[in-house]
């Protein structure tokens, strides 16, 4: 019953009271709509906008990454068609060729540069060339 005497009080409102009550509930419906609207319409464009640029920046890291692992790779084929690197694996003479792996590894910024057979066998490590020999055959790269 409580809403039947606010229609009442309402209703022996003047008609001033009634016209400036019904626009002020105008333009606050209006003012609440527009605001829920607009923040959904912002909301959707914030989050799009983020995973934009989230995807934007995965495309780019990738594309460094990819980049980085090409130019390891092309390194590792260089440095593998040098003769020493023949030498140390038919003549098994690895004293100059550690030094110079070494210095490849350095020079490239590289954390690991080791030379193996065609079974995996280690036959030099840059950066500890006295450890050799060991089989690396199950590590994908090395296969």
């Amino acid at each position: 019953m409580p809403g039947r005497a606010l229609v009442r009080r309402f209703l022996d409102l003047s008609l001033l009271r009634k016209i400036t009550l019904s626009f002020l509930a105008v333009i606050a419906t209006g003012g609440l709509l527009s605001l829920v609207i607009g923040l959904r319409i912002e909301h959707r464009t914030i989050i799009s906008l983020a995973q934009a640029k989230v995807r934007h920046d995965l495309a780019s890291a990738w594309m460094v990454y990819h980049e980085r692992l090409n130019g390891i790779r092309d390194v590792v084929r260089l440095s593998a068609s040098q003769p020493y690197v023949e030498e140390a694996l038919l003549d098994g003479r690895t004293d100059d060729s550690a030094a110079r792996l070494d210095a490849v590894r350095r020079e490239f910024g590289l954390d690991v540069l080791t030379l193996a057979d065609a079974r995996g066998r280690v036959v030099i490590r840059a950066r500890r060339p006295g450890s050799a020999g060991d089989d690396e055959s199950a590590d994908p790269l090395v296969a």
